[in-house]
């Protein structure tokens, strides 16, 4: 009957450390300002909103591909690690700018007004934006970008590019101009 108990004593800090660090606000922002989103590791969705704010919500949580590994005995992320983590805007600049500690990916949530000038660069991890309709430009080194082009006006087009990967483009058509740029070194590329 003791081991249970020492062994539930000893997951204590482990399950408090796994429930993750959150980081959130919520700023006014000038109609024509270019946002910026800089991220190393993670998953980051785009949603556009009424207002005229940028809201951003960034939670650090234990790296999915290390779960396997911390089941059979491997280290997880330590509060060092979790201290490590940032996400910082910078007003004047536009910028959020979001780093993960060791064994940690965030999970971002920013709300934009559907217009806003956006250029997001993500390292590794996903990127999904929603139905916006400014001036885009999104990078990837290795992952996935979704785009729901939806609110783009017709016969606005799409530019998409991967080095090493997969590009399905459903707004790849002949244009003037490109409302938004989707490129990456390695991962695919989804234009709906």
């Amino acid at each position: 009957m003791r081991k249970p108990v020492i062994a539930l004593l000893l997951s204590l800090p482990l399950l408090a450390a796994a429930e993750g660090k959150v980081a959130s606000d919520q700023v006014k922002i000038e109609a024509d300002r270019r946002i910026s989103v800089r991220m190393d590791t993670g998953y980051l969705t785009v949603s556009p909103s009424a207002a005229g704010v940028i809201t951003y919500r960034v939670k650090f949580v234990p790296d999915e591909t290390r779960s396997m590994f911390r089941f059979f005995g491997g280290v997880g992320p330590s509060q060092r690690d979790y201290d490590d983590c940032s996400a910082i805007f910078d007003a004047a600049k536009g910028t959020l700018t979001i780093r993960t500690g060791k064994h940690l990916d965030a999970v971002v949530t920013v709300e934009v007004p559907a217009q806003q000038p956006l250029d997001l660069n993500l390292a590794d991890g996903e990127i999904k934006i929603g139905a916006v309709s400014g001036k885009l430009d999104a990078f990837i080194n290795d992952g996935i970008i979704k785009y729901d082009a939806s609110a783009l006006a017709p016969g606005a087009c799409v530019k998409a590019a991967i080095n090493d990967g997969v590009v399905e483009n459903k707004r790849d058509f002949p244009c003037e101009t490109a409302s938004a740029t989707l490129h990456g070194h390695s991962g695919i590329i989804s234009v709906k």
